[in-house]
C-alpha cells in the first residue's frame, strides 16, 4: 500500500509540475512597432545649397529608449541625404537646388 501511495504522490506531483510550465508562461517578447513618423513639409524658396539644412525629420518609437536610424529611400535625381541618426535633411555635396 505504501508503494500504491509513493508512487501516486510521485505522479501527482509531476503531473502538477508538468501543467503549471506550460509554453506561454515564459517570458513575452516586446511587441516590436513601426516607428511614427509625423506628416511633414519643409517650405523653401530661391537656391538651396548643399550646406544648408533643409529640415528635420521628427519622429519617434513607443518602445522607450530605442534610437532611431533615418534613411531616404526614394531619391529622385540623387539629391537629398539625411543624417542616419538625427534625421537632419540636406542635398548631397555638390548638389543645388534652384526653386
Amino acid at each position: 500500500m505504501y508503494n500504491v501511495l509513493n508512487k501516486l504522490a510521485t505522479m501527482l506531483i509531476a503531473a502538477t509540475l508538468l501543467w503549471s510550465c506550460v509554453k506561454d508562461d515564459g517570458p513575452t517578447a516586446f511587441a516590436n512597432h513601426a516607428p511614427v513618423i509625423y506628416e511633414q513639409a519643409f517650405n523653401l524658396s530661391g537656391t538651396i545649397t548643399d550646406v544648408q539644412m533643409i529640415g528635420m525629420v521628427e519622429a519617434f518609437d513607443s518602445k522607450m529608449g530605442t534610437k532611431l536610424i533615418f534613411s531616404v529611400t526614394t531619391n529622385y535625381n540623387d539629391l537629398f541625404e539625411i543624417d542616419k541618426t538625427t534625421g537632419s535633411l540636406s542635398l548631397k555635396a555638390g548638389k543645388e537646388l534652384d526653386l
